[in-house]
């Protein structure tokens, strides 16, 4: 998928000034832009939204007819709308839209928001609003899986671990919903650059303390466990000098996933420590 690229016409209509104006805050340089072999300006949409920071301007929707051919992403993007964000991205959960979930969410990273805007924010923001207005069992469940499976494809996107990155064993407890957990985590250490080794849901202790062996990870993620098997768990961590973090913990949802990520930029080199 390639980046998009925005004619002068189409900021126009976003901006909701003229061609001319656009024109003139390119020439000034507060916008920049690259140029076709013709001398035509293209622009990019992260280009765009810091010029609009530094002017101080709000973007207006541009009017609704066959020539604006502006997505509906890029105009949220550009209003920095993160309220119409959630709410496009909850309509398409309770749609059941396995491809434009996945696609929203790999296009949101790709217009410059970081993973934990993502993950942590718009997709969690958008599931708990699914889980709260459909009252029917299948959607729910159904729209925790496309949001499983579009943490994962945005996982697929990421650069890979570098050889002797640090390296991460995530598994699930036996509580509800640890493979969405293990695929948000899995995606958090993906962007700070970790080798995860995942073992998968419902993992015995057991399993989990050989793995700790065998594996020697310098941090170790346990997703929706019971609070004794975590415990277990913390402590034989704590024994083998190695980081744990429960997801999602006592923590609110994306509170979890900013502690993930402050855990792993901390346990980047050899260090204990711990998250619950």
């Amino acid at each position: 998928m390639h980046e998009r690229f925005y004619t002068t016409a189409e900021l126009a209509r976003i901006c909701g000034v003229s061609i001319s104006t656009i024109k003139r805050w390119t020439d000034s340089g507060l916008l920049r832009c690259l140029r076709t072999p013709g001398g035509h300006r293209k622009f990019r949409l992260q280009d765009v939204a810091e010029a609009a920071r530094q002017l101080g301007t709000s973007m207006a929707v541009p009017e609704t007819r066959p020539a604006a051919e502006v997505d509906a992403l890029s105009l949220l993007l550009l209003q920095r709308d993160q309220e119409g964000l959630v709410a496009r991205l909850a309509t398409t959960l309770g749609e059941g839209d396995a491809p434009g979930t996945s696609r929203w969410l790999v296009d949101l990273h790709r217009h410059g928001l970081g993973v934990q805007k993502v993950a942590g924010e718009i997709l969690l923001g958008a599931l708990a609003a699914v889980l709260t207005e459909a009252g029917d069992d299948f959607v729910h469940r159904r729209a925790l899986r496309l949001a499983e499976a579009g943490a994962r494809q945005l996982s697929l996107q990421l650069p890979p671990p570098l050889p002797g990155a640090p390296r991460a064993l995530l598994a699930g407890g036996q509580g509800e919903n640890g493979t969405l957990w293990l695929a948000l985590g899995a995606l958090v250490l993906a962007d700070e650059g970790w080798e995860r080794v995942d073992l998968g849901p419902a993992v015995p202790a057991s399993t989990v303390r050989a793995g700790i062996g065998v594996v020697r990870p310098r941090l170790v993620v346990l997703a929706a466990a019971a609070a004794p098997e975590a415990e277990a768990l913390q402590r034989a961590c704590s024994a083998a000098s190695a980081g744990f973090c429960l997801l999602p913990g006592a923590e609110a949802p994306a509170a979890a996933l900013a502690a993930l990520q402050r855990l792993a930029r901390s346990h980047a080199t050899p260090a204990a420590a711990t998250v619950e």
